[in-house]
């Protein structure tokens, strides 16, 4: 990300907030908030047009080029670019037998391409050619810029450019309003008395919701189930909320309700439910373009003896009052529940698609059709409810299916289905009347299991019972879960050995004994061998019970279990190590806690999502190379620092570990910083090459206050070759550069040949005699600029305003927008100066190092300020007498560590040229 393609800088809205920290955590192949939008198009149709269009769009609003930074700062923001090229691409499958194949296996491509969120636009499409006039259009996007609603936005407007192209004219499109004006918005909204209202709405909620129906399947990845109520009953629903005067979004979010409480067997419920967040005080926000959605608790208090109808309304008034809320974040409304710390507010959420259709058929091309195919989009939660009643009355559940198997899903979208015909059909019936089986299960409830013949011992125990099988035939088969079966002798046995063991310890029949185990064999045996009763593993002591006025323990008035830890007086274990001391300084002052100990949980003390990516930032900050992925796995002081201690190179001086994690069996890449000093620019590269190599950035001295700038390219590379070897003591090291670290890395090369396993110069510049006045003339506009910038620390008023606007002046000089100079910002200016008076200083000496050249357009077609291309090329191959490889790279100079295809250059000739055992082979063959 350039400094130089900056257009702006603000914070995240609740949701996207949680979807960067989601996106963050994982580490499967979900993908979770990727959107893949699939269309059939057919009709006459310009690809080049409407790839011009489509770039048009991502020019006219902000949030389409917009990235997100979460390293190095102390909240994470999002950053807008000036410029941001959309990735178009049009592919012929025309006349091939094989297209619905390489369809599939482009979907599946794109899909597992994911995107980089640090990186814009957020957005690709591509255009497949299947037909004369039928063409796929596939279009990815990160849900982080848009909800729905904009998405209705997006398109119309893009058909909108697309026929003014055609026509020759300019699109009538209304003013844009930035996304800014949104987060603005939501920042006024601040302590104003929010809190209040959710103490109140989640008072007593002490838990999430449980579904009782998920299980760990040995399943992985994300399934997807749909079903369509019929046109009649659709029909029928209409008319039953039209009469009860509810929407169609209180009538689903009510039958979600109820099939949660029998499934939790709860009179209470949470769920989330996701609203559209565009609230009318916010001025022109129905036509803004962005993620406006969030997603708040719905609770649902029922029980069987009120009527559907009437509880119906009191849910849709308690959502009317919830609308002036809606702004808040997740984190925050949570925090006035009782739900334990690092547990999940809810474990579903219900989507219902309610917004409104922009598009019209005169908005397209005349003869032109458009048809969607397939939208792919995946959430951060173990079940989403997505309901759509637009021409149809949809549902789709989309499930994790490590937790949920698709019978269980199918079971209850039948249930889900039974109820809204059980409450249409009955508008007066009480929620417990409401029947939620479907026509199949009530058949072998009436039918199927309701033999009654053979007699039943009413008077023994089951116990006796299973004692008499056992002795009348012990081989016989009594328990079957899956491919396994126990025998009544088997069962018997189990029983009888837990029961002594019991004993052993002292366990008498009256003594209370916890069980935690699934349905399993395990459990019937586990139950057998043990006394009548169980308890949980947490007390509330009281003086009384509460209860009700007609005597009953009032269940609802008990209080929930206490989240204090008097343990930790006798469990505190102080860090032992310098990592243990640095993540719980660093703990302790995120957190606001004192005293934190090695064994203590980070979630269970109060951390969430927002602290998480904060302490991820400040622990990289302070030179641990965490992941957030780590950070998750690992959440207790110890384990976190066990995993960043193993045998690694970490942080050394000048050196920087790019890499998640330092392998030292994997080759080392040293990447010298380009102009400015900061090594941040190769943290895409590193992440391509994970797996692959060890990625480190060497940073310039004089980035931190306690070292003065090194001039002289010599002097500095004898410097990061000492740097170097504080982390990787032997062995040689592939060395890359980029612009002034290009020549860096050239001087390595020539300083210490036989040090260098691959030399990689990412457009160096031209240096010497005739090239002297330019960079000299360049250092003196950074003297001038520091020279500025110190002396405005010191002035207020008039006399600061007008040292600005002097600083100001100079920016083109730098190659810097004006707005990127500021009095209130430092930036490196006297490493700049520095690095271009080495610049002019230096000669540089030929070189036998095994070295690779990359040329971006920048050079090719001389729009920089180097010299031409012939030159430029005759002057680096005449420093590498034995040969130098020279690769062409597509985009500018500024690109060449940043986009896609140039990254995808480098990765490729790092895996072309470094060495790479048969492991290495055959993962790349992967």
């Amino acid at each position: 990300m350039s400094a130089h393609n900056v257009e702006d800088v603000y914070g995240l809205s609740p949701l996207q907030f949680g979807m960067l920290y989601h996106s963050l955590e994982d580490t499967s192949d979900t993908r979770p908030y990727m959107v893949q939008m699939t269309e059939e198009v057919e009709g006459s149709f310009d690809e080049a047009l409407f790839g011009v269009a489509w770039q048009q769009l991502v020019d006219r609003h902000s949030i389409l080029r917009s990235a997100f930074v979460w390293e190095g700062v102390s909240e994470p923001m999002q950053v807008v670019q000036r410029r941001a090229p959309l990735p178009f691409e049009v592919r012929d499958l025309r006349g091939l037998s094989d297209q619905e194949d390489r369809l599939s296996a482009f979907l599946a491509e794109d899909w597992d391409r994911g995107f980089d969120l640090s990186r814009a636009p957020l957005v690709r499409v591509t255009v497949l050619l299947t037909g004369e006039e039928r063409r796929i259009v596939v279009w990815s996007f990160h849900h982080i810029l848009l909800d729905g609603w904009s998405v209705q936005i997006l398109q119309k407007e893009l058909f909108a450019l697309y026929r003014a192209l055609l026509d020759g004219t300019s699109a009538e499109l209304p003013t844009t309003v930035p996304y800014r004006r949104y987060i603005e918005w939501l920042n006024s909204r601040q302590d104003d008395g929010s809190a209040a209202f959710w103490t109140d709405y989640l008072a007593g909620v002490g838990e999430p919701t449980a579904l009782n129906v998920d299980r760990d399947t040995g399943d992985t990845g994300i399934g997807e189930f749909e079903v369509c109520a019929s046109a009649e009953l659709f029909a029928r629903a209409r008319d039953y909320a039209k009469s009860q005067r509810v929407t169609m979004n209180t009538l689903v979010q009510g039958l979600w309700s109820i099939l949660l409480s029998r499934y939790s067997r709860q009179d209470e419920v949470l769920f989330g439910s996701t609203i559209s967040g565009r609230s009318i005080d916010l001025p022109g926000v129905e036509s803004m373009m962005g993620l406006f959605i969030n997603t708040l608790p719905v609770r649902g208090r029922l029980t069987g003896d009120l009527v559907v109808s009437e509880w119906l309304k009191d849910l849709q008034d308690e959502q009317l009052e919830m609308r002036q809320w809606e702004y808040c974040h997740l984190v925050d409304v949570q925090k006035h529940s009782r739900i334990p710390r690092g547990e999940p507010l809810f474990r579903s959420i219900l989507v219902f698609e309610n917004y409104p259709v922009v598009q019209k058929p005169s908005d397209f091309p005349e003869g032109l059709t458009r048809r969607l195919v397939n939208c792919v989009e995946r959430t951060g939660y173990p079940l989403t409810l997505v309901v759509s009643a637009g021409r149809a009355l949809e549902f789709r559940f989309v499930y994790d299916r490590s937790m949920f198997d698709a019978q269980t899903i199918e079971r209850m979208a039948g249930h889900l289905e039974s109820l809204l015909t059980s409450v249409v059909d009955s508008p007066d019936a009480r929620i417990g009347d409401l029947n939620m089986l479907t026509v199949g299960e009530l058949g072998e409830v009436l039918v199927g299991w309701n033999g009654v013949a053979g007699p039943y011992p009413d008077t023994a125990t089951i116990h006796r019972l299973v004692e008499e099988r056992v002795a009348a035939g012990p081989g016989v088969v009594a328990v079957t879960h899956g491919d396994r079966c126990w025998t009544y002798g088997e069962v018997n046995a189990r029983a009888n050995r837990l029961a002594h063991h019991l004993r052993g310890m002292g366990i008498s029949p009256d003594t209370l004994v916890g069980v935690c185990l699934d349905r399993s064999p395990e459990l019937i045996a586990t139950l057998l061998g043990m006394p009548d009763y169980m308890v949980p593993a947490l007390y509330v002591p009281l003086d009384r019970l509460p209860l009700t006025p007609n005597g009953k323990v009032d269940t609802k008035a008990l209080p929930a279990p206490g989240h204090d830890r008097p343990e930790l007086a006798t469990t505190y274990t102080a860090p032992r190590n310098s990592t243990e001391e640095t993540i719980t300084a660093v703990w302790s002052d995120v957190l606001g806690i004192d005293t934190i100990g090695i064994h203590d949980n980070f979630f269970e003390l109060g951390g969430q999502s927002i602290s998480a990516v904060r302490v991820v930032s400040r622990l990289r900050e302070a030179g641990l190379g965490v992941t957030l992925q780590q950070f998750v796995r690992h959440p207790t002081v110890a384990r976190l620092a066990a995993a960043l201690d193993v045998p690694q190179a970490a942080s050394a001086g000048l050196v920087v570990l790019l890499s998640s994690v330092a392998d030292p069996e994997l080759p080392a890449l040293f990447c010298v910083h380009p102009g400015g000093g900061s090594t941040h620019p190769y943290r895409a590269l590193a992440r391509c090459l994970t797996g692959r190599f060890t990625v480190y950035g060497i940073q310039a001295p004089g980035l931190n206050a306690d070292e003065a700038p090194l001039v002289g390219f010599e002097s500095i590379a004898d410097r990061y070759w000492r740097e170097i070897r504080r982390v990787r003591p032997t062995g040689p090291c592939a060395i890359l550069g980029w612009s002034t670290g290009a020549v860096i890395a050239h001087a390595m090369g020539v300083r210490a040949p036989e040090e260098v396993a691959g030399l990689y110069l990412l457009e160096p510049a031209v240096t010497g005699e005739d090239q002297r006045d330019r960079f000299q003339q360049y250092a003196e506009v950074y003297r001038r600029v520091n020279e500025l910038w110190h002396r405005g620390q010191d002035e207020r008023g008039a006399q600061r305003a007008a040292t600005e606007r002097e600083l100001k002046r100079l920016a083109p000089e730098m190659n810097i927008g004006e707005d990127m100079v500021t009095l209130d910002e430092w930036l490196p200016f006297e490493v700049l100066e520095a690095e271009v008076r080495s610049l002019a200083a230096y000669r540089p000496g030929r070189s036998v190092a095994r070295a690779t050249l990359f040329v971006s357009d920048t050079v090719r077609d001389g729009s920089g300020d180097e010299v031409p291309e012939a030159q430029y090329l005759a002057h680096w191959r005449g420093l590498y007498p034995e040969g130098l490889t020279q690769r062409t790279m597509p985009g500018r100079h500024m690109e060449m560590v940043r986009g896609d295809e140039q990254l995808d250059a480098v990765v490729s000739a790092l895996r072309e040229t470094a060495p790479a055992d048969d492991t290495d082979r055959e993962l790349l063959q992967v």
